[in-house]
């Protein structure tokens, strides 16, 4: 019976990729401006209106359906037997990262988020800790520097993302036998198709 699913979930992905030659792109910018009207919506709030729910938790649901929206897109380039389809999934997925470190690193998103973080809103649980996890992400990002280290940060960020062909990436090693005198580090070379 295993193998009957496997089928069909071949057949589902090459029936797929025909349609996803002429709808990636499109998908993508689709999937992009219903996510930038739902942040817009976010910073449309005055600061009375702002709860748990119309800001951290509509980001957290925002998100959650961008990915579900952009996923089976970016996966081709793994599946499909196309290299055209491959090349444009890769683009999809560069764009979709890009579009991440965007939100992540807009000053206005972050002040809206940050003055209702301030009004020490009485949270439990999930909720608090989520504040909490993104009010230290936005910090250790560099958000809440000055204007002008926050922008280098910026794009440092977005262009480091990228892997080259033939990069060097240092991995922990489980083993903690270390590489060169470096304890607990082993080196691994990524050869990404999409470097630049």
């Amino acid at each position: 019976m295993k193998w009957i699913r496997h089928v069909v979930l071949f057949a589902a992905v090459v029936c797929a990729s025909s349609s996803f030659s002429q709808e990636i792109a499109s998908k993508m910018d689709a999937a992009i401006k219903k996510a930038d009207s739902g942040i817009a919506r976010i910073l449309a709030l005055t600061p009375g209106e702002r709860n748990f729910d119309n800001v951290l938790g509509f980001l957290d649901r925002l998100t959650a359906e961008f990915d579900s929206e952009t996923s089976m897109s970016i996966f081709q380039q793994y599946v499909n037997p196309d290299s055209k389809i491959r090349d444009q999934a890769r683009q999809a997925e560069e764009t979709v990262t890009n579009w991440y470190i965007e939100v992540g690193k807009r000053e206005d998103l972050f002040n809206v988020i940050k003055a209702y973080a301030d009004t020490m809103p009485n949270l439990l649980g999930e909720q608090k800790r989520m504040l909490e996890q993104t009010m230290r992400d936005y910090k250790r990002s560099g958000m809440s520097l000055s204007k002008e280290p926050g922008r280098q940060t910026h794009s440092a960020h977005r262009r480091s993302h990228r892997w080259r062909p033939g990069r060097l990436l240092l991995l922990p090693d489980a083993r903690g036998s270390g590489w060169r005198g470096q304890p607990g580090f082993w080196p691994c070379i990524r050869a990404w198709r999409t470097g630049r």
